[in-house]
């Protein structure tokens, strides 16, 4: 999926995975993965996430990951 951080203290726009095979995936939880690394839903709630592309499926997994997105042109 894409995303881009909308904060002004962010300037990142990417791509990124969400996965339930990570480490800090528990009891099937999915995980967002930035740059390969695992970001929490707090992180993307300060960044103000946008995502600019995604599938009906990695949208899911976001929701039931407790991430909250906006969506571009949404």
């Amino acid at each position: 999926m894409l995303l881009h951080a909308t904060s002004p203290l962010s300037d990142w726009s990417g791509e990124a995975t969400i996965t339930t095979r990570h480490p800090t995936s528990f009891f099937g939880m999915p995980v967002l993965l930035i740059e390969d690394k695992p970001v929490g839903p707090t992180q993307t709630d300060w960044a103000d996430y946008e995502v600019l592309d995604a599938t009906p499926a990695e949208l899911e997994a976001l929701r039931r990951g407790d991430y909250h997105f906006k969506r571009a042109n949404a």
